[in-house]
């Protein structure tokens, strides 16, 4: 199995203590990651993108990151992560953080949940606009006096 690490802005000593972790679910060769925030105008986040390349390649089955806020790998949304997380099950890696177990979903698991979040999603949306107008009509209607 192909295991990675992913950090970004994380100290020595929290990195030691993600792999310590990784360690302990009996995983033994991990490649590691790891990005610095640069200073603005240049380019950031290489390790990420030599990631997602040996993503691409297959060389990777699981990726485990502290946080999903921490990683900065795919934002704080909802719909981001679940879109991350879809993804990376295409690629048949498991994205597993520290902090969110729940992130070790099955590809089915994955594919679920993404479906009830956007049929979530198109029922919010099927109201909304319905609201709106009720709110405008009652707001415009002539008040008798």
């Amino acid at each position: 199995m192909n295991v990675a690490i992913y950090s970004k802005d994380m100290e020595n000593e929290q990195i030691a203590d993600l792999r310590a972790w990784v360690i302990s679910k009996g995983f033994t060769n991990i490649i590691e990651y790891r990005d610095i925030t640069p200073p603005p105008r240049h380019a950031g986040d290489k390790e990420l993108g030599r990631m997602l390349q040996d993503i691409k390649k297959n060389k990777l089955n699981f990726v485990f990151i502290n946080s999903l806020e921490q990683s900065g790998l795919i934002g704080t949304s909802l719909t981001n992560i679940l879109l991350s997380l879809c993804i990376f099950t295409q690629y048949q890696v498991h994205l597993i953080s520290r902090e969110e177990p729940w992130t070790d979903l099955s590809p089915k698991e994955v594919a679920f949940a993404y479906m009830v979040y956007c049929q979530h999603l198109d029922s919010e949306a099927e109201i909304l606009p319905k609201a709106r107008y009720t709110r405008s009509r009652t707001k415009k209607q002539p008040t008798q006096g």
